[in-house]
């Protein structure tokens, strides 16, 4: 069994930086949770960008996220959330895996 996420689903407003970024210019923070996760950058960014193909490509990432991280979740679960609240599950991940973190160094907090 894994456990559950640092941050819940609407653990953006804990990083007010993050959130804003996020909101304004999505495709840079998800094209960096890709990157931290093995995936490349700009291709996953840039999917963001093609209706029907953004939600694959956020559940595969999450579900990717989810693996590195040991997190508890489905692949139903992550397209749920990435097609009901696609900006905070885009955040949520960057906070998972340390993404514009406080500190800096760029690793998730456990």
């Amino acid at each position: 069994m894994g456990r559950q996420w640092n941050n819940g689903i609407f653990g953006c407003l804990n990083n007010c930086t993050l959130c804003l970024v996020t909101w304004f210019v999505p495709c840079y923070t998800f094209g960096m949770v890709a990157e931290k996760v093995g995936e490349n950058c700009l291709i996953c960014g840039l999917s963001l960008m093609v209706p029907i193909l953004h939600l694959y490509t956020m559940s595969l990432i999450r579900g990717r996220v989810r693996e590195q991280q040991d997190i508890e979740g489905t692949f139903v679960e992550d397209c749920l959330w990435t097609w009901f609240l696609p900006l905070c599950a885009i955040a949520q991940m960057a906070q998972e895996v340390g993404f514009m973190s406080p500190g800096g160094d760029g690793m998730a907090r456990q």
